[in-house]
């Protein structure tokens, strides 16, 4: 058994993780599914270098979306619209020219080797995305991103729902 306060440490080293916050569990599993779908907005974040996406949403004819962009996936059934957000992993974010759900103007950028981080704002919604460096962009830059409906996780309080 290995203790570290050191994520990359234990992904790297763990078949199983457990993750605490204020002394309790909050989810144990194998590394990759702690990535995947964390079952916990603090999982997301913790789990991950940048941080997972949480964009606050709204529950409307069945289908949880973010107000202003082209996020939304069925909601199941029984989900209650309080407390409601998307979120996504910035690896599963694409820069995209055409039929991007958001738009956002670049306001920093990370190099970290064969990738970069990319933070976009967009009417008061901050979005991170890992991509390659092959395309020169800049803070100021207008960029469209999207994100396929499978990796758009749901959650109601703070917990996946779906």
């Amino acid at each position: 058994m290995l203790v570290t306060h050191d994520q990359t440490e234990a992904m790297t080293f763990a078949r199983e993780m457990i993750v605490m916050k204020q002394g309790e569990v909050v989810q144990a599993g194998t590394p990759r599914t702690l990535f995947d779908r964390p079952a916990t907005d603090y999982v997301g974040w913790f789990i991950g270098s940048p941080a997972m996406n949480f964009l606050q949403a709204h529950l409307h004819r069945g289908r949880v979306s973010v107000t202003g962009t082209g996020f939304s996936v069925a909601a199941p059934a029984g989900l209650k619209g309080d407390g409601l957000s998307l979120g996504f992993r910035p690896e599963h974010a694409r820069i995209v020219d055409n039929g991007a759900q958001v738009s956002g103007t670049v306001e920093r950028i990370w190099f970290e080797g064969s990738d970069e981080v990319v933070s976009l704002t967009s009417d008061g919604l901050t979005m991170r995305v890992r991509t390659g460096t092959d395309r020169p962009f800049g803070p100021g830059d207008v960029l469209g991103i999207s994100v396929p409906s499978e990796n758009l996780l749901i959650y109601s309080k703070g917990r996946l729902v779906a």
